[in-house]
Formats: C-alpha cells, sequence, structure tokens
C-alpha cells in the first residue's frame, strides 16, 4: 500500500475545486487520494474570493471517512503509534531526561514549558539528526535567560495536533483531556510552547473542545 499511495501522490495534480468535486462524487480510489493529498497549509482559503475554509473542510471529510488513513503508513506507522500510545491513560510516558545541570526549572513556578513529543522524535530520528533534545535545551535556556525557571510535566503527552488534522478526532480529544487535566493538575498559569503545533492545539484547538483552559498559552517567541 505504501508504494501505490507514494506513487499516486506523485502524479497527482491538486486542485481544491477538484477535491470538492471528486469527494461531492465519492469516486474511488482517485476521491480518497484526493482526500489525503492536500497538506492543510490553508494557502488555497487565503487566496479563495468566497472565503471557504478549504483545510477545515478536507479535516471534516476525513474525520467522517476513517475508514483509510493512507499516512499511517508513514516512518512504518510508528507515529500513529506514538499517537495511540500517547492517548492510553493507563501508559505513564517519563520525557524529562533531556536536562542537564546548566538548566533551571522550579516545580513550584506558575510557568510550564510544554515540550511536546520532541522527546519522542528524538528516538525515532535519532538516525536522521542527533539530538533533537537540543530544541527543548535551548527553549529552556533562552527562559533562564529571561528569568524565568519553568516547571516541566514529569509525564508529558503528545498534544494531538496531527491526530485532529488526520481527522482522528478520538485519538485528539483523549490527548487534550489528558493534558489539560495535567496541566490543571499542575497549577500553573501560563503554558510556553516552542513548537507551533503545540501552539496551535493548546492555544486554539483544546479551548474549541473543553472551554476555557483556565490558563494562559504564549509562544516562547512572545515571551
Amino acid at each position: 500500500m505504501e508504494e501505490l499511495w507514494s506513487g499516486a501522490v506523485h502524479s497527482y495534480d491538486f486542485s481544491p475545486r477538484l477535491v470538492v468535486e471528486k469527494m461531492l462524487s465519492r469516486s474511488k480510489p482517485s476521491g480518497d487520494l484526493a482526500m489525503w493529498a492536500c497538506t492543510t497549509c490553508g494557502s488555497c482559503s487565503v487566496t479563495c474570493p468566497h472565503e471557504v475554509d478549504f483545510k477545515e473542510y478536507v479535516r471534516a471529510l476525513r474525520a467522517e471517512r476513517g475508514d483509510s488513513f493512507p499516512l499511517v503508513h508513514a516512518h512504518n506507522g510508528v507515529l500513529s503509534s506514538l499517537r495511540s500510545l500517547n492517548s492510553n491513560p493507563g501508559i505513564i510516558p517519563h520525557t524529562n531526561g533531556w536536562l542537564t545541570s546548566d538548566l533551571r526549572t522550579d516545580d513550584r513556578s506558575r510557568t510550564l514549558l510544554f515540550t511536546g513529543c520532541t522527546p519522542y522524535f528524538d528516538a525515532i530520528f535519532h538516525s536522521f539528526r542527533k539530538d533533537l533534545l537540543e530544541i527543548p535545551r535551548s527553549a529552556l535556556r533562552l527562559l533562564n535567560a529571561s528569568g524565568i525557571a519553568p516547571r516541566l510535566l514529569p509525564h508529558e503527552r503528545c498534544c494531538g495536533h496531527d491526530a485532529y488534522w488526520m481527522g482522528d478526532e478520538a485519538t485528539f480529544d483523549r490527548l487534550a483531556r489528558l493534558n489539560v487535566k495535567a496541566i490543571e493538575e499542575s497549577g500553573v498559569e501560563e503554558v510556553v510552547t516552542f513548537c507551533p503545533e503545540c501552539y496551535t492545539a493548546l492555544h486554539d484547538l483544546y479551548p474549541r473542545r473543553l472551554g476555557d483552559l483556565g490558563f494562559e498559552v504564549r509562544n516562547l517567541s512572545e515571551v
């Protein structure tokens, strides 16, 4: 299936209008490929004279027709497995092994640094790029230099951003509730993210699903 999907995407002439036509006609297999060829970047919505939110249309289609997820086969399915495992409340992840002696954290801080999937990706993609954990370390150094010693969640999970855009709403909802519960129990007033996907999930998507979160979400650049 992976070879079939790869070849089909590379030969697919993408058109938002054509996607809508194909999906309305429910044609297969081109209809399904049309649904998955969109990267949900939003560029078409920016230029659309009728202000159609095409990326949300595609996401809703994926959620409705959740019987096929071609993207789950990327990297032999390890990313999909990661999301599924992370959304299981019975599995307690351990994600703070990246701290070094020069970094300052404070378990009483009212500010939380959310690192998301970076610790997992460091293990998954180690053969492509070594030490992705320099990303959260650098973020923490910048906060320290600004006089902030943030708190870290000892058992942090995926934010669920990718699950949301794949139309896997059940996994996204589980991750959102688990993350919000952990953040609320920590008692912090502010959550800082360095990943744009984590920021979008916590700042925009979580309130849509769960209402007022009771804490502020800011990107590191804002801080």
